[in-house]
This record gives structure tokens, sequence and C-alpha cells, in this order.
């Protein structure tokens, strides 16, 4: 009687899978995080902006970019109001 190689390999094999299947999953995760600037009318009508991550363009957007973003669509929406 011996060791069992192929039993080894497998399991080896089962481990690397599922370790790969964990960073792809993360992966995943993070490119689909969003970021939401909502607007609501007096109407009651919403909008919202939903900001995603840039994988490609290297920016990042975190609260206080969304923020600032906020604020200036605010800005600009209170300046076509006051016309």
């Amino acid at each position: 009687m011996g060791f069992d190689r192929g039993g080894a390999a497998g399991m080896l094999g089962g481990i690397v899978g599922i370790g790969l299947g964990a960073v792809i999953a993360f992966v995943y995760y993070k490119i689909n995080q969003t970021q939401t600037v909502g607007f609501v009318e007096l109407s009651g009508d919403n909008y919202f902006i939903r900001f995603k991550p840039s994988v490609i363009e290297g920016v990042t957007v975190d609260e206080a970019k969304a923020k600032y973003a906020a604020e200036l669509i605010q800005h600009f929406i209170q300046t076509r109001v006051d016309r």
C-alpha cells in the first residue's frame, strides 16, 4: 500500500479553485460598489446619480468626493431655480 497521490493533487486543486473563486468574488464586489447621490423635487420626483469606482482611470470616488459632487450639483440646481 502506498500514498494515493491522486487524492492529494485533487485536494490541492480544490483548495486552489476555492482561493481563486474567493479572489474573483472580492474583485467583482469591489468593482460593483456604488455611491449614490439623490435629489427630491418639491413635486416628489426622485433623481439619483450613482458613482462607481473607475478601474481603468484609477480615480477613486470616496465619501468626500461624492459630497463635493452633491454640493456642486445642488449649486447648479439652485442657480437654475433662481433665474
